[in-house]
């Protein structure tokens, strides 16, 4: 496969960094996706997928540890919901929005709530990332065996049935695709989020971007050098960017008067 190489866009303020995303609008089949790193070296892959600190503790197969992880949630979780958690997809959503490990992977529709969660833990020596994803076009080539012409998937969509299945990587679909989420919590409705859901590759996304398996610029990157880290943070604060909005409840409130009150270190 031909090797492609990701586009790096660096703005040094908040008038560039909109800027940037303006120009990759433009050169986009639809809305475009955004997921903020607070390091450049943070790869595109869910937790599932990343290395454990003690792989050993449940086994290195990952369609055995899938398997145990939602039953065990299953069973646990039951006195806290009255959901039935019977379909696949849906109980990956439930789970990730309580951090459980899953295949899906965490975007959103809003470039300044990636830049919020680019900057957010981020320090001077650091060099945090917005990843910028477009949607339609990686569908479009995930899905091209099914001559596929549309954007991110709902998730009822019969074309994630392949993704559906929990306990059986070897059952699913290839490649990752972008799907929308079920907005079953204030929180995923403030940060706008949006989904990647892994199938049995287990390649980071950039990986597969840099191999040539999918088209040129459906990713990218905004990389923010450390002296600019203060400053743009500061600037989406003084837009209301906060952490407040980002999490809107009770521990947000309190993150944020924390930092108003000059407590953050």
């Amino acid at each position: 496969m031909p090797s492609q190489q990701i586009t790096d866009h660096k703005p040094k303020s908040l008038a560039e960094y909109i800027e940037i995303v303006e120009f990759l609008q433009r050169d986009s089949i639809g809305a475009l996706w955004y997921r903020g790193a607070s390091k450049l070296s943070n790869q595109l892959l869910p937790s599932l997928y990343r290395k454990r600190a003690n792989p050993d503790a449940f086994g290195h197969d990952l369609s055995q540890l899938e398997e145990q992880l939602v039953a065990r949630f299953r069973d646990r979780s039951l006195p806290y919901h009255n959901r039935e958690l019977v379909d696949g997809l849906e109980t990956l959503f439930f789970m990730q929005h309580f951090g459980v490990p899953t295949r899906l992977l965490d975007w959103t529709a809003n470039p300044f709530v990636g830049l919020f969660f680019a900057l957010r833990t981020a320090r001077k020596g650091d060099r945090p990332a917005v990843w910028v994803l477009d949607p339609a076009k990686w569908n479009q080539n995930a899905l091209s065996r099914t001559s596929y012409s549309g954007g991110p998937l709902d998730p009822a969509n019969e074309l994630l049935s392949g993704y559906r299945q929990v306990g059986d990587m070897t059952s699913l679909s290839d490649a990752p695709v972008a799907i929308f989420g079920a907005h079953n919590s204030p929180r995923i409705v403030a940060q706008q989020g949006t989904f990647v859901i892994f199938g049995s590759q287990t390649f980071p996304m950039e990986t597969l971007y840099r191999n040539g398996a999918f088209p040129e610029k459906s990713i990218s990157r905004i990389v923010i050098a450390g002296s600019a880290v203060e400053t743009l943070r500061n600037s989406i604060f003084s837009h209301g960017i906060t952490e407040g909005a980002m999490f809107p409840d009770l521990e947000g409130l309190g993150r944020d008067l924390r930092r108003t009150f000059g407590f953050n270190s």
